[in-house]
Order: C-alpha cells, then structure tokens, then sequence
C-alpha cells in the first residue's frame, strides 16, 4: 500500500501504513 510517488515507493513499500516516510 504505497501512496508515495515512484521515488519513494521503495521506503514507502517497506513502510506501508505510514504516510510520513
């Protein structure tokens, strides 16, 4: 569950749940 852009779909997809990467 990543809502982040591309560039940060890597630590967004390690932290899925948190909006504040």
């Amino acid at each position: 569950s990543n809502q982040w852009p591309s560039a940060s779909s890597k630590e967004g997809c390690l932290e899925e749940g948190k909006e504040e990467t």
